[in-house]
């Protein structure tokens, strides 16, 4: 092998080498990920505690105090909260989706979070017996 060759061959292998770690540092932005394991939470507290709990329209529901994961856009949404013998109670929710970089996650921020909802005792039906 002539020394042209010889050359062209340690270039060719310095390419490789330094392509190969600018894409394993790629892994390493954030947002490059799966990001599963820091998905924001949406919180929910009641009083009394036990309520159902559902985040329209996306369908995610729990027992209070609980949370679930935030919707991945952002918008007002619907959290009907429901207790056997309270009155049920439909509060907002506000998720903002932003992103600081082209490279880097999602920033989510929801308010208020957590979500309380103080529930009130339903009203027993008037009696009609007479007298």
């Amino acid at each position: 092998m002539n020394q042209a060759q010889e050359r062209a061959r340690t270039t060719t292998a310095a390419v490789l080498v330094l392509s190969a770690a600018t894409l394993a540092g790629c892994s390493g932005l954030p947002g490059a990920g799966s990001g599963t394991a820091d998905k924001p939470k949406v919180a929910f507290e009641s009083r009394p505690p036990g309520a159902q709990v559902s985040l329209a329209p996306s369908g995610a529901s729990c027992t209070t105090p609980c949370s679930v994961p935030a919707p991945d856009t952002g918008g007002n949404y619907n959290v009907t909260f429901t207790l056997p013998g309270y009155l049920s109670q439909t509060l907002p929710v506000k998720v903002i989706v932003t992103k600081q970089n082209w490279y880097s996650s999602d920033l989510v921020e929801v308010s208020p979070n957590p979500l309380l909802a103080v529930l009130e005792p339903e009203k027993p039906a008037p009696s009609s017996r007479r007298k």
